[in-house]
């Protein structure tokens, strides 16, 4: 009686929420491009312009010669500002993490394990308000 009862509900289920047994339809692949032969005749629209008439239609052009400048001299560049230095050492605040620190300090928060290797002993879970880190 249970396995009647199970396939009435089946069924009854399968005409009212429907029962999809036709397979997905797969796109055609549209079909290949025509190929040329060797002796194929091809047709190309071509726009050709019309030369402006003009009075005097001979390309007349003037030659100028112009002394050579003299080698410019030498000028030395400005000095370049040194880049800003970053702090060898730094004093933790609060709410501070070594990944805010990294980031902060080197543009890049995957750099906190450059400091933890610069402070050894240093851990996350004990970083204290005040206390003096070494940055490398």
């Amino acid at each position: 009686m249970k396995f009647h009862w199970a396939l009435i509900t089946t069924a009854i289920a399968a005409t009212t929420i429907g029962c999809n047994t036709n397979p997905p339809q797969v796109a055609q692949a549209p079909p290949p491009p025509p190929t040329i032969q060797p002796e194929t005749e091809i047709i190309v629209p071509v726009q050709v312009e019309e030369p402006a008439a003009s009075a005097n239609s001979k390309l007349e052009v003037e030659f100028t010669q112009t002394a050579p400048t003299p080698a410019q001299s030498f000028v030395e560049p400005a000095p370049q500002p040194e880049p800003a230095r970053r702090p060898s050492t730094y004093v933790i605040k609060k709410g501070d993490t070594l990944w805010s620190i990294a980031n902060k300090h080197y543009g890049n928060g995957l750099k906190w394990v450059d400091i933890m290797d610069a402070n050894p002993g240093l851990k996350e879970k004990r970083m204290y308000v005040g206390k003096e880190i070494r940055l490398p």
